[in-house]
């Protein structure tokens, strides 16, 4: 391809304007330029006009970019979705037609059970998973992205029994989406990956509660993983949440769209609603029943913007009796 002598891009890593061939990916020219960039680490992700791209982005037109290593937030969610991916392969080449679920994060870590089977994990297949894990990553497998008609997702989706990610698809107006294919294997993801599994070789996979949990590297020791400790109030929390979904049948955003479109909308939420004033009464008398132990003085309240600090606040002074 001739050199479009116009085409530059500006990387903010090295504060420079530098060519590129129309079509050449950032991986390419971050494999030219590596020597010269300030990272930490190895590169993950690249911020492309301020928006989170794979390295094999393709570049057409003058771009503003930086590369991003794992301790960036954005560099560690893209490390993160792919080893949950790696971990989605080697359960399906060990186990075929097993279904894994990712359900929260918890102690520097993910916490992962297998859908219906809470006592399928046991220490020895944890093991398994983990040498077909580190099997699969020295393979140096790439990640390819790759964006078809929605319809025709759905379909392959179906096929290898992506039933939640089927849901999602037929209840968004979406025409085209964006999956990544490992191997044999596909799957969807509300970002970017790395470019090959070559690029995760620190981390675990250790036995947790009823299930495992999924350890990336330590971000300011990379070349350790991160270490974890038993959080057992933060995990029943998240089992309580998990709980909740179950008796109101809405397990993921694609049955709550349904519902939603099935009209339901309404009566869900005097369920929810309902649900929520029985837990509010559950705390209030355990609060009550501190206070008059000699403990429960002062109650704390945490949780980010418009979370519903204030509200829960006065309807737990409305509620609790001294």
């Amino acid at each position: 391809m001739k050199r479009n002598d116009e085409l530059k891009v500006f990387c903010k890593n090295t504060n420079e304007y530098i060519d590129i061939d129309g079509g050449d990916t950032l991986y390419e020219l971050y494999d030219t330029i590596k020597g010269r960039l300030s990272l930490k680490g190895e590169a993950v992700c690249v911020l492309v006009n301020n928006k989170v791209e794979d390295l094999h982005y393709p570049v057409f037109s003058p771009k503003h970019i930086e590369f991003l290593d794992i301790t960036s937030n954005a560099g560690y969610r893209v490390l993160t979705r792919s080893l949950c991916m790696v971990l989605y392969k080697a359960l399906n080449d060990l186990y075929p037609g097993k279904r894994l679920c990712i359900q929260h994060s918890i102690s520097n870590g993910h916490y992962c059970q297998i859908k219906h089977e809470e006592d399928f994990l046991t220490p020895e297949i944890i093991a398994q998973l983990k040498q077909r894990m580190e099997e699969i990553i020295a393979d140096d497998i790439p990640f390819v992205r790759r964006e078809r008609l929605t319809t025709d997702v759905i379909e392959m989706f179906r096929k290898q029994g992506l039933k939640d990610k089927v849901r999602l698809l037929e209840s968004i107006n979406q025409l085209y989406t964006v999956y990544y294919k490992l191997g044999d294997i596909i799957d969807s993801f509300y970002g970017p990956l790395v470019a090959s599994t070559g690029m995760l070789k620190v981390f675990d996979l250790v036995p947790y509660e009823r299930g495992m949990l999924l350890l990336g590297p330590d971000r300011k020791q990379l070349d350790k993983v991160a270490q974890w400790e038993p959080q057992p109030k933060l995990f029943q929390a998240f089992t309580d949440y998990i709980n909740f979904n179950k008796i109101i049948r809405l397990g993921d955003v694609g049955e709550l769209n349904r519902a939603i479109k099935g009209g339901y909308a309404p009566l869900l939420i005097n369920v929810v609603e309902a649900l929520h004033n029985k837990h509010f009464i559950q705390i209030a008398d355990e609060i009550t029943r501190r206070y008059h132990e000699g403990g429960a003085r002062v109650v704390l309240i945490a949780g980010p913007s418009s979370s519903g600090k204030t509200t829960s606040s006065k309807r737990l002074n409305s509620t609790t009796t001294s």
